[in-house]
This record gives C-alpha cells, structure tokens and sequence, in this order.
C-alpha cells in the first residue's frame, strides 16, 4: 500500500471529525474566497494562463487566415500539432503555478508572485497531461495523413477520436483529478500520484465531478465576457479542485480552524487521509494528533 495510504498516527481519546462529505459548492465557495483575497496576482496568473492555451492553439489559424498555408494542407496539421504540444507544456506550468499559489493560500500561508513560476513536477505533469491527451494527439495525427492523401473521410475519425478524447477526460477526471496536485505538493512519481488520487477521491467521485461540472460551465461563461473573462474565471476553476485536494488530505487551514473552534481544541491539520482501520479516505478531516501532542512525527512518505 502507498505511503500515503497508510495510518499516519496513533489514536488518542480526542473526537474524530465527521465522514468524507464533500460538497461542490463549497469547494466553489472556497475557491471564491482565495481568489477574492488574491484577486491582482489571481488575475495576472489567469490571464498568463489563458493566454498559454489559447495563443499557441489558435495561431495556425491565423497563419491560415494569413495565406501562409491552406487550412487544409499537411503543413497545417503539422503546424496544428506542434503548436498542440507548446499549448500543452506552457498551460501546465501555469497550472502548476497557479495551483502553488492556491495551495499556499489554502494552507494558511501567505503566497506571493513567486508562487506562479517554479519548475518543480513539470516534467511529470506534462508527461501525465500528453498521456490524458493521448487520443487528441492522435485525432491531429490522423488530420494530417487525412490531408496527405487527401481522403475526406479521415477527417471524420479525426474529429471523433477528439471528440472521445474529451469523453474519456470526463470520465476519469473524478478519478485522477487529485494527481497533479499530488506530484506539486507531495513530489510524488506519476504512478503514486495516480494511487493517491484514486485512493484520497473514493466516495467523494460524484461530487467532484459535479465540482468540475461547474467550473467547467463558469469558465464557458468566462468567454461570453469577450473572452476577458477567462482570465478570472480559469484560476478561479483550478482553486475549486485545490481546495478540494487541501480539504480532502485534511491541509485546509480554515476547515481545521472551523473544526477545532467546534470541538473547542486546538487547529490541527493533518498530513494523512486514511485511518488503518479502514476508514474513508479524505475527509475533510482525518485522524486526530498523535500521542504525545502535536510534535509527533510527521506521515511517512511526506
């Protein structure tokens, strides 16, 4: 069983925190509020964000538009493909960026510009989000021998391979949704991070997905806004799943504060989400301080 998985300390006779219920609007709620007390450097890591997807998606395009190729030649394609993976490595390290900043507000702390750039997990999430993409990789690999040997109806199974490939996103996305936030917070490798998440999400899988169901549907408001809105409205859906993975590994500064002002204790927030007796992962909360106070060891694997 992966560290993370594993009983991080010994029970003492203090109260436990209530089960796993995570609700999607309070993930939005959360997110709302770390944007709000973020808002000038939210909304310069959104808009680099934007930009980072969009400008390298869109500029065959404009090349097309520009006479430069035909929107239907090979050069086209090609163009369209290796500008995919540019937009790809350039929204994932703003991603990681803006996911630092989130986690560090999340935490307590008090995060600065510096939080939006590091280099720390980049190449493990780019590898992670080209394996996501795999079958989109693939749909604009088929355009170009499609516009190669000019035959019409390759372009139909380009279209549907990337039309699955949002389908097969979709679906996993409640599953796996927590490993890029694992490889930036715990370091982990691709594979444990995969574990963790699957671990740390169980029976909480509907509800993120109805989390990223709606900040899906803020962020495509976002672009009725000129577009402009995009530039809060895309940090703004990445702090809803950081402050789900904070609130599930039980690193949510104002959840521990809320739930020790309940039981009239101490804020604690602990570094493990599953209980050695089988108990759900997450939680917003997860096992109590260990013997001996709150200078125990940490978890292992942390």
């Amino acid at each position: 069983m992966h560290p993370y998985s594993q009983a991080a300390h010994a029970q003492v006779a203090t109260p436990q925190r209530p089960p796993p219920q995570l609700s999607a609007t309070d993930a939005i709620a959360g997110a709302w509020e770390h944007f709000k007390r973020n808002a000038g450097l939210m909304l310069l890591g959104g808009t680099l964000y934007t930009l980072a997807i969009f400008v390298p998606s869109y500029l065959p395009t404009v090349l097309a538009m520009a006479r430069v190729f035909s929107i239907s030649s090979v050069e086209f394609h090609v163009t369209s493909l290796v500008f995919e993976v540019i937009a790809t490595l350039s929204s994932t390290y703003l991603f990681l960026g803006i996911s630092r900043f989130g986690l560090a507000s999340v935490k307590g702390e008090t995060p600065g510009i510096g939080h939006l750039f590091g280099l720390r997990g980049l190449g493990r999430m780019f590898v992670l989000y080209m394996l996501l993409n795999t079958l989109s990789f693939l749909g604009t690999t088929v355009s170009i021998v499609a516009a190669a040997i000019d035959m019409t109806e390759l372009h139909v199974l380009a279209g549907a391979l990337a039309f699955l490939s949002l389908v097969v996103l979709a679906v996993a996305w409640p599953f796996i949704s927590m490993s890029p936030l694992f490889i930036l917070d715990k370091d982990l490798s691709i594979v444990q991070a995969i574990r963790a998440s699957l671990d740390v999400t169980r029976g909480n899988r509907l509800n993120i997905f109805v989390a990223g169901f709606l900040a899906g549907l803020i962020m495509i408001a976002g672009m009725f806004a000129c577009g402009i809105g995009l530039f809060a409205t895309m940090p703004l859906g990445t702090l809803v799943f950081v402050v789900i993975y904070a609130r599930l590994t039980g690193q949510d500064a104002a959840e521990a504060q809320r739930y020790a002002g309940y039981y009239g204790q101490p804020a604690y927030v602990a570094g493990s989400s599953v209980a050695s007796s089988g108990a759900s992962s997450g939680a917003f909360g997860s096992e109590p301080p260990p013997a001996g106070g709150f200078g125990g060891a940490p978890p292992p694997g942390y």
